[in-house]
């Protein structure tokens, strides 16, 4: 209907990593699969500019939802803006 329900900011790490660096939806639209459409064209986006790597730096409890669509963790949590944060990565097709 028009409203902004989620958005995903990906930029380059390097020249064959993309780093996605935030994702949010809207509360009300959590759990409606906003968030999988989200990552999957950020994804899809990245394979057609070239990247074979996605990296995320996920909120510690939010890593699961990364980890369901075939992320793997990397290394132990770490601090990033007072957050504690896990590394998660994927290769791109």
């Amino acid at each position: 209907d028009g409203a902004v329900v989620g958005t995903v900011s990906v930029w380059p790490f390097d020249e064959v990593t993309l780093h996605l660096q935030q994702m949010a939806v809207a509360e009300e639209k959590r759990r409606t699969r906003v968030g999988a459409k989200l990552l999957a064209h950020a994804e899809d986006w990245g394979t057609q500019a070239g990247y074979r790597l996605m990296i995320v730096d996920a909120r510690v409890g939010a890593e699961g939802f990364y980890l369901k669509y075939g992320y793997s963790q990397e290394g132990e949590p770490f601090e990033k803006h007072t957050i504690a944060h896990v590394r998660v990565t994927k290769r791109l097709r």
